[in-house]
């Protein structure tokens, strides 16, 4: 649903690998920059998720801890409703 969800790196990669595979020849040299570009941008992201997970999280976990909220909540099943016949 590209109207609300945005196409995203995956889905720019995906679609360059499904071209360049579909083809006999060698990737082109726009396949090349494409590919080149969009692995910036990955690479960027995943920069940031390290960062996140070295850091943030330590931080968001310790906070979690102090506070002493439960780090998953279950609530209770409800029970099956009846339909009328």
């Amino acid at each position: 649903d590209p109207l609300n969800f945005p196409i995203k790196l995956n889905n720019k990669l995906g679609n360059l690998l499904g071209g360049v595979e579909r083809s006999d020849d060698a990737p082109t040299l726009q396949d090349t920059q494409v590919y080149e570009e969009l692995a910036s941008q990955v690479n960027t992201q995943l920069t940031t998720l390290k960062n996140l997970l070295t850091t943030d999280l330590g931080s968001f976990n310790k906070l979690v801890h102090e506070e002493n909220v439960p780090a998953v909540i279950i609530a209770e099943p409800k029970p099956p409703s009846t339909v009328p016949r």
